[in-house]
């Protein structure tokens, strides 16, 4: 349930399905640079050897959804073979009959271009869920088109309950995390390009994390003009003037530096082989463009690059297409690589001066993705990494959530999730999805520690308003913002002890899932009600009020409980547990469709013990347990998590 590595997953006797990137060059029916297929070598490699098939899905040009030959992935399946030594099985219908059914363990099969489909990139249901039925486990490893929500990206990792970053993915994560969230300081950025209007979003989000800031290539010749200085015939989007004086009022607030040219390489035109000048300051005479960066704006940069611990690098400094307007962008390629602080570079031009240089090695981290790169650095999520942490109901798989309550030091929570790991571990798979709800106190510590893991982590309790003066009370955004993937909303000690209504819990719904968190509903009768014969009809009111002006309940999970079988060590026998189980299922029927209410799982919450879990657990409306007491010891939970 939470976003795993390929290492977190157990692999033997799966198929696995996964989104690479292998949109390279071909030229003559040619790969003229397989950088990208040898990208995804590491990942390709672990899943064949951890015993899984695995059926690989890839983008190559833009054919439009057209079948047109000249896009055709053929020359990537023998590259591929001649990579890895094994034999490729091409695919080139999704509807062949080779797919119908699971392939032999050890199976490589690279599927035709998925864009010859006009529903990949359209995000078409149909697609995602035939794609959907190609495996049990999706991984996506192409990070160069986790920007985009396409079938094979976003929309059929609805239909898979165990999604995975491949390596690469992972790499490409955890560098522009580390650089964003908390870089060794002081920490610059270098912005080039041609159009500021490309780069809007990415210096306005900079301008928060950076300490300072180069912005070169065409781009500063705007800001020039916004400053009154003299641009000659250089590139200028008169429609972001006014944009580039707000970036530099928001710097000047901030009190971050922007550094931009200071002299100039210029000519009458982008053209070799005409008259080259280089300005003695930053203004560009009547008649020429601004083409490179100039030897003071050189030394100048050196000096910023020198004195910086951490270097984002987007966009070439100069007209970088064209020699010898190359030389300015080479040049910093140089002193980035001898410098001793760490750079992320990104973006296809800057890729391509490092590759020319030779220089690769020197660089922390060089990111395959151009556009995702760019939407990461601007602060957005990307489709195809969100989709990753996408909840997808499983009812083939028993949830097993573990309540704390008010029980369990950090300490005493950080202990019993590393002894939880290291048995997970061991003993893979367990057959049962882990959920942990521990105090407030120990939300931080255990997030972090069950983090890549197949532990969730929830929060037992939410306020629905996002602030404010409401004492004591924890937000859902603040929740999601700590890492939470599921809130308990409803808990009958919530309705007993604290007398929460229903009106206040489906206010609490209706904010965790506006916020795109996980939910876990609790419902059940007291003793008294049961007596009287009103369980149904409690039942009833609590759903029909909790999920009053609820449509979509894709992340809503349903526990019963039965509060006069909570903490008293009675528990409902499997047949009253099941009776109630089919009537909260028939009410999802009723109100959501049969889709939905296939796929709800609704757990059983009444003193399930180890002793008790199994007879309850094969019942066929029964998904998962909700565990108090039983989950305060490691091997107790242990044994209802392993109970099968």
């Amino acid at each position: 349930m939470a976003t795993l590595s390929l290492r977190d997953l157990n692999l033997s006797g799966r198929q696995v399905f996964m989104r690479v990137d292998f949109n390279v060059p071909i030229k003559n029916g040619k790969i003229t640079d397989d950088t990208r297929i040898k990208a995804a070598l590491p990942s390709i490699t672990y899943i064949l050897e951890e015993g899984a098939s695995l059926i690989l899905c890839s983008h190559l040009g833009r054919p439009k959804g057209d079948n047109n030959s000249e896009f055709t992935l053929k020359p990537v399946a023998i590259n591929l073979q001649e990579l890895t030594g094994k034999t490729v099985l091409f695919v080139e219908n999704l509807d062949d009959p080779i797919l119908k059914k699971p392939l032999p363990q050890g199976t490589l099969c690279l599927l035709e271009n998925i864009r010859f489909d006009k529903g990949e990139e359209k995000n078409y249901d149909i697609l995602s869920e035939k794609l959907g039925k190609l495996g049990d486990i999706y991984v996506n490893d192409a990070f160069g088109t986790a920007h985009r929500a396409h079938s094979s990206t976003e929309g059929t990792t609805r239909f898979f309950s165990r999604k995975a970053a491949g390596f690469l993915m992972e790499k490409e994560l955890l560098a522009f995390s580390q650089i964003l969230s908390s870089p060794s300081r002081p920490l610059l950025a270098i912005i080039g390009g041609a159009k500021i209007s490309t780069k809007i979003g990415v210096l306005y989000n900079l301008l928060d994390k950076v300490d300072s800031m180069i912005i070169a290539g065409g781009m500063p010749f705007t800001f020039f003009k916004a400053m009154g200085k003299e641009i000659g015939n250089s590139l200028c989007e008169d429609d972001f003037i006014e944009e580039a004086r707000k970036i530099l009022d928001k710097a000047n607030e901030k009190g971050i530096k922007i550094y931009f040219p200071v002299d100039h390489v210029i000519s009458q035109k982008l053209e070799p082989g005409l008259e080259i000048k280089t300005t003695n300051n930053e203004n560009v005479p009547e008649g020429y463009i601004g083409l490179d960066i100039g030897p003071e704006t050189l030394k100048l940069y050196a000096e910023l690059i020198n004195s910086s611990k951490t270097i984002i690098w987007n966009g070439p400094l100069g007209a970088f297409e064209t020699k010898p307007f190359d030389e300015g962008t080479m040049a910093i390629c140089r002193i980035i690589a001898k410098a001793k602080g760490i750079c992320v570079a990104g973006g296809g031009d800057t890729v391509s001066a490092i590759n020319q240089s030779n220089l690769e090695k020197a660089f922390y981290h060089i990111s395959t993705g151009g556009g995702a790169s760019l939407e990461l650095l601007e602060g957005k999520i990307l489709p195809g990494v969100a989709a990753l942490d996408r909840y997808v109901q499983d009812r083939s798989m028993k949830l097993i959530a573990a309540n704390w309550k008010m029980n369990k030091s950090p300490c005493e929570a950080m202990e019993f999730i590393d002894e939880l790991i290291k048995k997970i571990s061991e003993t893979k798979p367990s057959g049962s999805d882990i959920l942990i709800f521990p105090t407030y106190l120990a939300l931080k510590e255990t997030i972090c520690k069950s983090r890549g893991t197949e532990i969730s982590i929830g929060a037992q309790n939410a306020y629905f308003k996002d602030s404010g003066a409401y004492t004591g009370e924890i937000s859902v955004a603040m929740l999601k913002e700590a890492g939470c993937k599921f809130i308990l909303i409803g808990h009958s000690e919530r309705r007993t002890v604290f007398r929460e209504d229903d009106e206040l819990i489906n206010e609490k719904i209706k904010a965790v899932l506006a916020n795109g968190l996980n939910l876990v509903f609790c419902l059940g009768e007291t003793l008294e009600e049961r007596k009287q014969n009103k369980t149904f009809d409690v039942i009833l009111k609590q759903f029909k009020k909790g999920l009053d002006e609820i449509t979509d309940i894709d992340r809503l999970v349903i526990a019963y409980e039965p509060v006069w079988a909570i903490g008293t060590g009675v528990t409902a026998t499997p047949e009253q547990a099941q009776e109630v189980h089919e009537y909260i299922r028939d009410l999802l029927l009723r109100q959501f469709g049969k889709e939905a209410a296939d796929r709800t799982r609704i757990l059983y919450g009444g003193s399930v013990t180890p002793e008790n879990v199994k007879e309850l657990m094969i019942q066929k409306d029964i998904d998962g347990a909700l565990v108090g007491g039983a989950s305060l010891e490691t091997g107790k939970y242990l044994r209802l998590v392993f109970y099968k």
